[in-house]
């Protein structure tokens, strides 16, 4: 089954404390980095899109292919001292109903991951869909029509709530 994560951008992970909020750990997907802070992996084609964008002029794409399998993954940072962690990102999730794109925190390095469940706290058609995003998260993504392209009016932010997994880690 399909992992996937498309046209993310805008990735970030903010931790706060009661009176202000730090961000710990932000990719945009623009110079000079490049999305140098994820490594793609799996079968896919990863590549910068500039047709898309959320806060500059680009963000990540990728083509998944049949029983292809993809993951978009931020090389590891702390969150050491800080007892409120939010994952929080912009995307485009443009794929096949029956597909999958999962959300998944890791807080031993990649050994272990854990599924974002109840932690989400957005508007989308997330837990009704087993706790994943397709086409179908949103209505505006068109998902009876598999050719359509998507357009910068589809953007969604999410919002997950990861403290209990990744508080302190």
């Amino acid at each position: 089954m399909k992992k996937f994560l498309s046209f993310l951008s805008g990735l970030l992970f903010a931790a706060t404390s009661l009176i202000a909020q730090t961000t710990v750990f932000q990719e945009d997907f623009e110079p000079p980095s490049n999305d140098n802070n994820v490594l793609p992996t799996g079968t896919t084609n990863f590549a910068i899109n500039t047709r898309l964008f959320v806060s500059g002029t680009q963000c990540d794409t990728a083509f998944v292919g049949t029983s292809g399998t993809s993951y978009l993954t931020t090389l590891p940072f702390s969150t050491v001292g800080y007892t409120n962690v939010l994952l929080n990102f912009s995307h485009i999730c443009k794929i096949e109903f029956s597909d999958t794109a999962k959300i998944e925190v890791s807080v031993d390095g990649g050994v272990t991951w854990t599924k974002l469940k109840n932690e989400y706290l957005g508007i989308a058609q997330f837990s009704t869909q087993s706790y994943r995003f397709s086409a179908n998260a949103y209505p505006e993504w068109l998902v009876n029509t598999n050719d359509a392209k998507p357009q910068q009016s589809w953007w969604r932010n999410e919002l997950f709530d990861i403290s209990a997994i990744a508080a302190g880690q």
